[in-house]
C-alpha cells in the first residue's frame, strides 16, 4: 500500500485504483519464480535418468544462469 500521501494524491489524481497485495507476496519475490522454474524443470524430466548426480547439479546450475541472465 503506499501511504505517501503525494503517491497518494497522484493515484487519486489520474484515478487509479490501489489493488489490494500483500507487502511481502510471494510471487513478487525473484528467487520464488526461479524455484517454480526449476522445480517444472524438475518435473518434466528435463534432466535425463541417467545423467549422475553431479552431471543433473551442473545441467540445474546452468537452467539457473539462464533464467537470471
Amino acid at each position: 500500500k503506499h501511504t505517501a500521501k503525494i503517491t497518494q494524491e497522484y493515484l487519486r489524481s489520474k484515478e487509479i485504483d490501489e489493488l489490494p497485495w500483500p507487502a511481502k507476496s510471494a510471487d513478487l519475490n525473484p528467487i520464488e519464480y526461479i524455484w517454480k522454474l526449476f522445480t517444472q524443470e524438475l518435473v518434466l524430466f528435463r534432466f535425463p535418468l541417467l545423467l549422475t548426480p553431479f552431471k543433473k547439479l551442473q545441467a540445474a546450475k546452468e537452467m539457473v544462469f539462464q533464467v537470471t541472465k
